[in-house]
Parts: C-alpha cells; structure tokens; sequence
C-alpha cells in the first residue's frame, strides 16, 4: 500500500469515527431528553413502566445500535476521503484526482498519480484531521445537569393518586394473605375436631367443606371490577343499602357489602332500620330519593332452598316476586316445568337448569353460608341436628 493510500484510509477511517461520535451524541441528547421526560413524570404523578431499569439499558443500547449503523452506513469512500484531505491541505485536488487517474493507462493520468504519491511522501497527516467534540454533547450534558437538579430538588408527587393505588393493593394482598392464614387455622382445628372422633358431624363436615371453598377461592381483584361496573353504565346514580340493627346476621352482612361497594367507587348509602320497617319499606316500588330501596340482605333456612318448590327466592314471576321483583320468563318455565316432571331424575336435570338460569339472570345474589352453633348437655339423648333447636324427641338421662 503506498503512502497515499494509507493517507487516504486513516481519513477515511477517521470521518468515519466522527460520524460515529456525533450520531451517538445525537442519539445520547434524545436519550437524555426523554429520561428527563420521565424522571419527571415519575416524580409528579408516580407513573413509570414495569421494570423501567430494562427500558432505561435497553434504550441506551438501541441509541449505541444507531451510531454503529449510522456511521456503516454513511461511511465515506475512499474518494470523499481524498476529496476532504485535498481541501483540507489545499492540494488542489490532486489526491482525489490520483485516485480517480489511477486505473487509466494515459501518461498524462501516470504523471498525475505521480505527483501525487510524491506529494504524499512529503506532507504529515498527524494533528491536521483531529476529532471535534460534537456541539449536541453540550446539550446532553446541559440536561443532565438537570437531571440531577431534578432530582434533588423536585419532590416526589402523586397527583394522580398512582402511589396510594399501589400501597392499597398491597394492604389488600397482606389482608388476603392474613386471611388465607386463618382459614388455613381454622382448618386444622376441623382436621383435629374430626380426629377426636366427631367426623359424623354434620356441621363439622359442612365446616370443612366451606373452609376449603375459601381457600381455594380465586383472588378478588378491585381494579377489574371498578370497571366493570364502568363498563356497565353506571353513572354515580344513588344506591341505598337497607339493614336492621335488630338482625344481627343482616346488620353484619349490610356492613361489610356497604364497605366494599364503597371502596368500588359506588355512591352508596346504609340505609339502618328496625327489621319491622325494612319488612315494610321493602314493598315500595319508589326510586331511592322518594323512599324507595336499592339491595338488602336476609337470610333463608337450608329446608327453604333444597328445590324450586319451596325457594320462593328462585323466581322469576315479576309483580308476584320476592321484593325486588326479578322478572325472568325463561327461570319461570323451568320453574313450572320441575312441577310438571314426572320422575326424580328429570326433577333434578330440571333443578340444575334452574341453577344455571339463576346464575345468568340473578334474581338474588348468595353471599355466603353460615351456621348457628347450640349448647345442650351430654345427658341428653334424641337431639336431632338442625340449624334451630327442635325440643321434640329429646330425653335426658340419668
């Protein structure tokens, strides 16, 4: 390779790694920018992207990935290289027109690259093509100055309440957590109950049998049901939540349905009675604001629920319904069609439909199941288990 050349592919090499220098510095002043952008919005409303810390390398990396393109892509050829060594030395062009000359067999072309080389073995390169310092990497240091201005000085902000939504579902995933807990607990006391040998209790297995429908309960999630309850329409209209102080399973129920409705979002009010006037109030059909009622809770005996016969809450009969009115003539057919069945499987194909259109139309919600615990004496014989006290058949020994 003669000197020439060498000249040529040093500032050649040389533009390239300058274009390299200023698309990374392009490329680090966006960079800068948009980390500003967003330690700001960071530190205002606490909005950042899940695991921000891979956003941050990764966009570092795409902004190195660009300058290494850039600078392949817009390397000079070696022609450009002469052209700039010419201007820069004021050579009046004849290294550029060398290279051009070179492949020509014409004597006048041969004296030109002559010329050239001769040239060329008696000028220095060194220090004439130095590297600039881009003027955008003034502009990146300029923003990270106030990067850590930001950081210093402007506090940590949730205007948008972004920070209080995380700290309330993680008190809400200790809560579930402490609750698994004690069912867990109350579970092993069942298992230990059973293992002294009153496994044949009805209660005890009903017990268990609930406990472990608990545990294995999906996880409630708030944010998915405010907006749901958004996607349904609703609009801040009133709901009034009827209780009695009187009945203590409702009264304890009502508060803990007002709480969580209120927590959804919903403009609900506890509505507390005497169970004689919810009886009443329960038949008005006036909206809320006029003395009517939006929702309440009362209980039912298991022996009410065993089929459509006796479950008057499983209708769908309209005026002639429970408070509240449910009109479904599809549960109403199957209703009238468990009647009309004349053999106990056809009854019970028919009752699990029932169930199922229930579930669709929900002309009452289930909330839960719960048991009345009674106290009675070793000497007494003949008890039969219920969820009340039957004072029937009952005998006391000794």
């Amino acid at each position: 390779m003669s000197r020439l050349d060498r000249h040529v592919a040093m500032v050649q090499n040389k533009l390239a790694l300058g274009r390299f220098i200023h698309a990374l510095a392009w490329a680090s002043l966006v960079f800068a920018a948009l980390f500003w952008i967003g330690l700001v919005v960071d530190r205002l409303f606490r909005v950042r992207p899940p695991h921000h810390m891979i956003w941050i390398w990764s966009a570092a990396g795409v902004g190195v990935l660009y300058a290494i393109a850039y600078a392949v892509i817009k390397r000079p050829t070696s022609h450009e290289a002469a052209v700039f060594i010419d201007q820069r030395l004021a050579l009046k062009e004849k290294f550029s027109t060398a290279l051009y000359a070179r492949p020509l067999s014409d004597p006048f072309a041969q004296a030109a690259v002559k010329d050239a080389e001769r040239t060329a073995e008696n000028v220095s390169l060194h220090k004439r093509f130095p590297l600039e310092f881009p003027r955008q990497g003034v502009g990146t240091l300029a923003i990270g100055c106030l990067v850590l201005l930001t950081m210093a000085f402007l506090p940590r902000m949730d205007l948008f309440g972004k920070e209080a939504q995380r700290q309330a579902q993680v008190v809400q995933t200790e809560k579930q957590k402490d609750a698994k807990r004690e069912l867990e607990k109350a579970l092993q006391v069942i298992v230990e109950t059973q293992a002294k040998g009153v496994a044949d209790e009805d209660s005890i297995k009903q017990a268990k049998k609930d406990l472990e429908m608990m545990l294995n309960a999906p996880i409630r999630d708030p944010e998915k049901a405010k907006k749901l309850i958004a996607e349904a329409g609703y609009n801040g209209e009133k709901i009034s939540l009827m209780t009695a102080v009187d009945y203590p399973v409702s009264q304890a129920q009502s508060l803990v349905t007002f709480e969580a409705l209120k927590k959804l979002g919903l403009n609900i009010e506890l509505l507390t009675v005497d169970w004689g006037t919810l009886l009443k109030r329960r038949t008005s059909k006036e909206p809320v604001d006029k003395g009517g009622w939006s929702l309440f809770h009362t209980t039912q005996p298991p022996y009410d629920g065993v089929n459509p016969a006796t479950n008057f809450f499983l209708r769908g009969n309209g005026e002639a319904a429970f408070p509240g009115w449910p009109k479904d003539d599809e549960l109403e057919r199957l209703h009238n069609a468990w009647f009309d069945a004349t053999d106990p499987e056809s009854q019970k194909r028919i009752a699990a439909e029932v169930q199922k259109r229930a579930f669709e139309s929900l002309p009452y919600i289930p909330t839960g199941q719960f048991l009345l615990y009674t106290a009675y004496r070793k000497s007494l014989t003949g008890r039969i288990p219920m969820h009340v006290p039957f004072m029937w058949n009952i005998e006391k020994q000794g």
